[in-house]
């Protein structure tokens, strides 16, 4: 009997091939069938080699895209029955979009949270707080990860899905404050309060990322006043401290007139009909929920 050893193993290894876990399965009496749990683990560490999926039949080894919409895989845009996914994108009656100011100055692709091999979305969402992740939870609000997408994150009201241009924590931060607004009831598809929601949006992201120690964080206003009122508000954007109330209502109206003020300016000179939807006249009855925003946010006051 000839005795194997390590040495005679790798000899061998270097003459006889080397199996795909799928051949391997086909070969011990499984099935070289996968499931969609396995399918995808393996398609975001760039492992799919192609093969047999549960549900799906049989699927190549690359596709345009894959997606994750409301705990549902969608491969190039249907699921395994070939229902087409939600047209997000081009929902502009009730898409609420970051301000072209965030999408300028830092969000995307610089929040360093994921690695660049690992397009788990349990990893972001590990990222976020208790209560971000119980908003998350109540509403069983979809993300979807599409690189194609022209802004760092988009919230859609009406299919309450989640877009995200990439794997980045403070877009994903962003649109869950508009997750946020439509829980307090702040917004809706037939009450949309675009500047008044953009403005609360821009402006709690601004507080959120700067008061984390990330800098720079976007500015939603240009104002030479208005990070020196953000400061005395934070109390030098220190989160441990209690927000400063008195400085917040003293300056909040100013700014948020700024605010559509510099939207249609920029709206002038760039055409971008999401800066004149920014700029929109104020909705007198619109429920800012400050303490609720803050309270939401971590910020005690």
């Amino acid at each position: 009997m000839k005795t194997i050893t390590k040495r005679s193993l790798d000899e061998l290894a270097k003459e006889m091939p080397v199996l795909s876990e799928m051949d391997l399965r086909g070969m011990v009496g499984g099935t070289g069938t996968f499931t969609e749990e396995e399918f995808l683990s393996m398609y975001i560490t760039n492992e799919w080699e192609g093969g047999q999926v549960e549900g799906w039949g049989s699927l190549g080894k690359s596709f345009d895209s894959v997606s994750i919409i409301s705990g549902e895989i969608y491969i190039d845009g249907k699921n395994k029955d070939g229902e087409l996914a939600p047209d997000f994108l081009e929902d502009e009656d009730t898409g609420f979009q970051d301000d072209p100011f965030a999408s300028d100055s830092g969000f995307s692709g610089d929040s360093g949270i994921v690695d660049s091999n690992d397009y788990q979305l349990e990893t972001l969402i590990s990222q976020l707080s208790t209560e971000e992740r119980q908003l998350l939870e109540k509403y069983g609000a979809g993300i979807v990860i599409d690189p194609n997408c022209i802004r760092a994150g988009e919230f859609h009201d009406a299919s309450n899905q989640i877009v995200l241009k990439s794997y980045d924590l403070y877009a994903l931060r962003a649109e869950l404050i508009h997750l946020k607004q439509a829980d307090l009831g702040a917004i809706g598809s037939d009450n949309p309060n675009y500047s008044n929601a953009e403005f609360q949006e821009g402006l709690m992201s601004y507080f959120m990322k700067a008061c984390s120690g990330d800098v720079p964080a976007p500015v939603p206003i240009t104002d030479s006043k208005f990070v020196d009122w953000a400061s005395s508000v934070t109390h030098g954007f220190d989160k441990s401290q209690p927000l400063d109330l008195n400085v917040f209502n003293s300056g909040v109206d100013y700014f948020y007139n700024v605010y559509r003020q510099e939207m249609y300016q920029k709206y002038l000179e760039t055409g971008n009909s999401d800066y004149l939807k920014n700029s929109g006249e104020s909705n007198a009855s619109y429920q800012w929920n400050w303490l609720e925003m803050f309270k939401y946010a971590g910020f005690s006051y």
